[in-house]
């Protein structure tokens, strides 16, 4: 039986179109109410308390407004410090991003990998147990940017190419063979972090993996939408600026409610 409610998206800002811009290709009918808490960006400098308290606050607001089918927390600091609390809490379906630390390592712990990623992914536990896990950590460079992610939050191309030139040149001298983009909000900027690295070094995220296990949630519990409506937007501030970044990424015009959660 078609389930033409919509799923949720949470993020922060607009890091979370990486996963919806995946998620959308192979789910083309499905419909999305995406929300952006920018009165708390960025979450990589906030503690693991507050990020658990936005991050259910967010997830009340979607089930409560849009009876939701399904929540993406599409938000690498957001799913370390609080996915494991959030499925305690409801009952819904709710799929996290986490730094792809498995697929970096599948065929071998042998190689250099470098984990790009917010302070708070870095500093995280959960982050150390997939390194422990899947990983050699003499072979991991556990990388954190600080102002890169809120740099392509405001579109800020000098500041961008500045935190990059630092950031990919420790990587270079750590001789890594693949990079992983640890927080959503890179791969809206992967071309530009390959033109700063070797050619030869692999650029991973976890935004296809996510949405083809989204696409197996909703297939075996029988909820794929049969009925493309609109997606709706919402912030919890500056829906005027937060509208503009999200159609320069999509590459069409949308328009941002304002909500206080």
């Amino acid at each position: 039986m078609a389930d033409n409610s919509p799923i949720g998206i949470f993020d922060s800002g607009v890091g979370q179109l990486s996963i919806l811009k995946e998620t959308k290709k192979i789910l083309p009918k499905e419909n999305f109410i995406i929300f952006a808490d920018y009165a708390h960006h960025p979450f990589g400098q906030k503690t693991n308390f507050q990020i658990k308290k936005y991050t259910l606050d967010a997830c009340k607001f979607l089930q409560g407004k849009h009876n939701i089918k399904l929540l993406i927390v599409a938000c690498n600091t957001a799913s370390v410090a609080a996915l494991e609390f959030l499925r305690k809490k409801i009952k819904i379906a709710t799929i996290g991003v986490v730094p792809a630390v498995k697929p970096a390592f599948e065929k071998s712990k042998n190689i250099r990998v470098a984990i790009m990623s917010t302070v708070a992914t870095a500093e995280s536990s959960y982050l150390d147990r997939l390194i422990q896990e899947f990983a050699n950590p003499k072979n991991v460079l556990k990388l954190d940017c600080p102002g890169l992610e809120a740099a392509i939050e405001a579109s800020n191309n000098k500041e961008i190419d500045k935190l990059l030139g630092i950031y990919t040149e420790k990587i270079k001298r750590f001789k890594a063979k693949t990079v992983v983009l640890g927080c959503t909000h890179y791969p809206l900027i992967k071309n530009l972090i390959a033109k700063k690295l070797p050619s030869e070094i692999v650029l991973i995220d976890s935004g296809k993996a996510i949405a083809k296990r989204i696409k197996e949630i909703l297939t075996r519990s029988d909820q794929l939408s049969q009925e493309r409506l609109n997606d709706i937007f919402y912030t919890t501030k500056d829906p005027k600026i937060f509208a503009k970044r999200v159609s320069n990424f999509l590459k069409y015009k949308v328009i941002a409610n304002h909500v206080v959660v």
